[in-house]
Protein backbone atom coordinates (compact mmCIF):
# COMPACT_ATOMS: atom_id res chain seq x y z
CA UNK A 1 0.00 0.00 0.00
CA UNK A 2 2.39 2.61 1.05
CA UNK A 3 4.30 2.09 -2.23
CA UNK A 4 1.02 2.26 -4.57
CA UNK A 5 0.95 5.81 -2.64
CA UNK A 6 3.84 6.67 -2.86
CA UNK A 7 3.98 6.29 -6.75
CA UNK A 8 0.70 8.67 -7.17
CA UNK A 9 -2.18 5.54 -7.81
CA UNK A 10 -4.04 7.04 -5.05
CA UNK A 11 -4.83 10.80 -5.27
CA UNK A 12 -3.11 13.76 -6.50
CA UNK A 13 0.50 13.90 -6.49
CA UNK A 14 1.32 17.51 -5.32
CA UNK A 15 4.61 19.74 -5.63
CA UNK A 16 4.94 22.67 -3.24
CA UNK A 17 8.19 25.25 -2.88
CA UNK A 18 7.45 28.16 -1.77
CA UNK A 19 9.58 30.49 -0.14
CA UNK A 20 12.13 33.63 0.39
CA UNK A 21 15.08 35.59 -1.22
CA UNK A 22 17.43 38.41 -0.46
CA UNK A 23 19.93 39.76 -2.72
CA UNK A 24 22.55 41.86 -0.60
CA UNK A 25 24.87 44.79 -2.49
CA UNK A 26 27.66 42.18 -3.35
CA UNK A 27 25.12 40.22 -5.19
CA UNK A 28 25.02 36.96 -3.09
CA UNK A 29 21.52 35.58 -2.10
CA UNK A 30 20.36 33.92 1.03
CA UNK A 31 17.13 32.55 1.87
CA UNK A 32 14.52 29.84 3.06
CA UNK A 33 12.61 27.21 0.66
CA UNK A 34 9.39 25.38 2.53
CA UNK A 35 9.42 22.09 0.44
CA UNK A 36 6.14 19.94 0.15
CA UNK A 37 6.02 16.81 -1.60
CA UNK A 38 3.02 13.59 -1.77
CA UNK A 39 2.59 10.95 -4.14
CA UNK A 40 4.60 10.52 -6.89
CA UNK A 41 7.20 12.93 -6.22
CA UNK A 42 9.06 10.75 -3.27
CA UNK A 43 9.08 7.44 -2.30
CA UNK A 44 8.97 6.67 1.47
CA UNK A 45 10.85 3.30 1.73
CA UNK A 46 13.91 5.47 -0.27
CA UNK A 47 13.93 7.61 2.56
CA UNK A 48 15.22 5.68 5.70
CA UNK A 49 18.43 7.63 6.12
CA UNK A 50 19.72 11.34 6.71
CA UNK A 51 21.14 10.79 3.51
CA UNK A 52 18.55 10.18 1.05
CA UNK A 53 16.64 12.78 3.10
CA UNK A 54 18.95 15.84 2.50
CA UNK A 55 19.90 14.65 -1.39
CA UNK A 56 15.90 14.56 -2.29
CA UNK A 57 15.76 17.99 -0.87
CA UNK A 58 19.34 19.64 -2.43
CA UNK A 59 17.51 17.70 -5.65
CA UNK A 60 14.27 19.39 -5.05
CA UNK A 61 16.20 23.01 -4.26
CA UNK A 62 17.91 22.56 -7.82
CA UNK A 63 14.52 22.10 -9.55
CA UNK A 64 13.78 25.80 -8.90
CA UNK A 65 17.17 27.51 -8.34
CA UNK A 66 20.78 27.30 -10.12
CA UNK A 67 23.94 27.34 -8.47
CA UNK A 68 22.40 27.70 -4.62
CA UNK A 69 23.71 25.53 -2.17
CA UNK A 70 22.30 24.10 0.97
CA UNK A 71 23.27 25.61 4.44
CA UNK A 72 20.92 23.61 6.61
CA UNK A 73 17.62 22.05 5.77
CA UNK A 74 15.15 20.01 8.29
CA UNK A 75 12.78 17.14 7.79
CA UNK A 76 9.25 18.60 9.44
CA UNK A 77 7.36 15.50 7.88
CA UNK A 78 8.62 12.02 6.68
CA UNK A 79 5.07 9.73 6.23
CA UNK A 80 3.83 7.02 3.81
CA UNK A 81 1.44 10.74 2.36
CA UNK A 82 3.30 13.49 3.25
CA UNK A 83 7.14 14.77 2.91
CA UNK A 84 7.83 18.46 4.04
CA UNK A 85 11.07 20.00 4.73
CA UNK A 86 12.85 23.75 5.16
CA UNK A 87 16.10 24.63 3.76
CA UNK A 88 18.11 27.51 4.43
CA UNK A 89 20.14 27.94 0.98
CA UNK A 90 22.37 31.02 -0.23
CA UNK A 91 24.12 31.13 -4.02
CA UNK A 92 27.27 29.57 -4.72
CA UNK A 93 29.10 32.30 -4.68
CA UNK A 94 28.03 36.08 -5.69
CA UNK A 95 25.60 35.82 -8.12
CA UNK A 96 26.65 35.07 -11.89
CA UNK A 97 27.33 38.01 -13.70
CA UNK A 98 26.64 39.39 -17.50
CA UNK A 99 27.81 42.60 -17.57
CA UNK A 100 26.87 44.80 -14.92
CA UNK A 101 23.46 42.77 -14.20
CA UNK A 102 23.53 39.61 -11.63
CA UNK A 103 22.08 36.69 -12.80
CA UNK A 104 19.31 34.28 -11.02
CA UNK A 105 17.86 31.64 -12.38
CA UNK A 106 15.13 29.44 -11.13
CA UNK A 107 15.56 26.37 -12.03
CA UNK A 108 14.96 24.54 -15.55
CA UNK A 109 11.56 25.12 -15.18
CA UNK A 110 8.85 23.37 -14.24
CA UNK A 111 9.80 21.25 -11.07
CA UNK A 112 7.70 18.31 -12.03
CA UNK A 113 9.47 17.08 -14.59
CA UNK A 114 12.56 15.42 -12.76
CA UNK A 115 9.49 12.96 -11.65
CA UNK A 116 6.91 12.75 -14.16
CA UNK A 117 8.07 12.51 -18.00
CA UNK A 118 6.22 13.97 -20.70
CA UNK A 119 7.37 13.73 -24.72
CA UNK A 120 7.57 17.36 -25.05
CA UNK A 121 9.86 17.24 -28.35
CA UNK A 122 6.92 17.04 -30.70
CA UNK A 123 3.76 18.78 -29.94
CA UNK A 124 1.27 16.63 -32.35
CA UNK A 125 0.24 13.40 -31.40
CA UNK A 126 -1.34 10.56 -33.20
CA UNK A 127 -1.91 8.49 -29.62
CA UNK A 128 -2.67 9.96 -26.08
CA UNK A 129 -0.36 10.86 -23.66
CA UNK A 130 -0.03 8.71 -20.23
CA UNK A 131 0.89 10.43 -17.19
CA UNK A 132 0.29 8.47 -14.31
CA UNK A 133 -2.23 10.58 -12.25
CA UNK A 134 -3.55 13.79 -11.05
CA UNK A 135 -0.24 16.48 -10.86
CA UNK A 136 -0.12 19.83 -8.68
CA UNK A 137 2.70 21.86 -8.69
CA UNK A 138 3.04 25.03 -7.05
CA UNK A 139 6.17 27.05 -7.06
CA UNK A 140 6.02 30.49 -5.41
CA UNK A 141 9.48 32.60 -4.35
CA UNK A 142 9.98 36.29 -3.83
CA UNK A 143 13.17 37.45 -4.09
CA UNK A 144 13.89 41.12 -2.25
CA UNK A 145 16.12 43.55 -3.75
CA UNK A 146 18.66 46.02 -2.43
CA UNK A 147 17.05 49.17 -2.54
CA UNK A 148 19.06 50.83 -4.91
CA UNK A 149 18.83 48.05 -7.33
CA UNK A 150 16.41 47.66 -9.96
CA UNK A 151 15.25 44.38 -12.45
CA UNK A 152 16.12 45.25 -15.50
CA UNK A 153 15.10 41.43 -16.96
CA UNK A 154 12.30 39.61 -15.13
CA UNK A 155 11.10 36.28 -15.84
CA UNK A 156 8.15 36.98 -18.07
CA UNK A 157 4.68 36.07 -17.02
CA UNK A 158 2.42 33.65 -19.32
CA UNK A 159 -1.31 33.39 -20.31
CA UNK A 160 -2.79 30.56 -18.71
CA UNK A 161 -3.05 27.67 -20.68
CA UNK A 162 -6.35 25.63 -19.66
CA UNK A 163 -8.25 22.63 -20.81
CA UNK A 164 -10.07 19.80 -19.37
CA UNK A 165 -6.81 18.53 -18.95
CA UNK A 166 -5.66 21.19 -16.94
CA UNK A 167 -4.07 24.77 -16.34
CA UNK A 168 -0.55 26.03 -17.12
CA UNK A 169 0.06 29.47 -15.42
CA UNK A 170 3.44 31.95 -14.23
CA UNK A 171 2.94 35.24 -13.00
CA UNK A 172 5.70 37.62 -12.28
CA UNK A 173 5.22 40.79 -10.53
CA UNK A 174 6.77 43.59 -9.15
CA UNK A 175 6.08 45.55 -5.50
CA UNK A 176 8.93 48.06 -4.42
CA UNK A 177 12.23 46.15 -5.00
CA UNK A 178 10.38 42.52 -4.32
CA UNK A 179 9.98 40.67 -7.42
CA UNK A 180 7.14 37.51 -6.75
CA UNK A 181 7.51 34.65 -8.87
CA UNK A 182 4.24 31.87 -8.75
CA UNK A 183 4.20 29.31 -11.20
CA UNK A 184 0.84 27.25 -10.86
CA UNK A 185 0.73 23.51 -12.76
CA UNK A 186 -2.31 21.40 -12.71
CA UNK A 187 -3.22 18.09 -14.77
CA UNK A 188 -6.44 16.74 -13.54
CA UNK A 189 -6.62 13.19 -15.33
CA UNK A 190 -3.88 10.37 -15.77
CA UNK A 191 -4.52 10.97 -19.75
CA UNK A 192 -3.94 13.84 -21.66
CA UNK A 193 -6.19 13.58 -24.88
CA UNK A 194 -4.37 13.60 -28.21
CA UNK A 195 -5.87 16.55 -29.88
CA UNK A 196 -5.35 18.44 -26.30
CA UNK A 197 -1.42 17.98 -25.81
CA UNK A 198 -0.25 20.78 -27.92
CA UNK A 199 -1.81 23.37 -25.62
CA UNK A 200 0.21 21.84 -22.69
CA UNK A 201 3.00 21.22 -24.50
CA UNK A 202 3.36 24.48 -26.04
CA UNK A 203 2.87 26.10 -22.09
CA UNK A 204 5.71 23.66 -20.71
CA UNK A 205 8.04 24.29 -23.21
CA UNK A 206 8.07 27.90 -22.80
CA UNK A 207 8.40 27.72 -18.84
CA UNK A 208 11.80 26.01 -19.86
CA UNK A 209 13.10 28.78 -21.70
CA UNK A 210 15.31 31.30 -20.06
CA UNK A 211 13.07 34.12 -20.73
CA UNK A 212 10.26 32.87 -17.98
CA UNK A 213 13.41 31.33 -15.61
CA UNK A 214 16.16 34.34 -15.61
CA UNK A 215 16.04 37.75 -13.42
CA UNK A 216 18.91 39.96 -14.30
CA UNK A 217 19.52 42.59 -11.29
CA UNK A 218 22.01 45.50 -10.52
CA UNK A 219 22.53 49.19 -9.84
Amino acid sequence: DTYLYARGEQGASDLSIVGKIAVDDAGKATGELRIRLTGAFYDPTELETAGAQGALIKKMVGRVLSDFAIESHSVVTLSDFEFKATANVRSADALKKYGKLHLLRFGDGPAFLDAIHLPLTREQRTSDVYVGGEIRERVNLSVELPEDWRASISPASIPAAEGKWGRVSQDVTRDGQTLRFDRAITIVSETIPANAFAKLSRAINALRTPRHLVLACGE
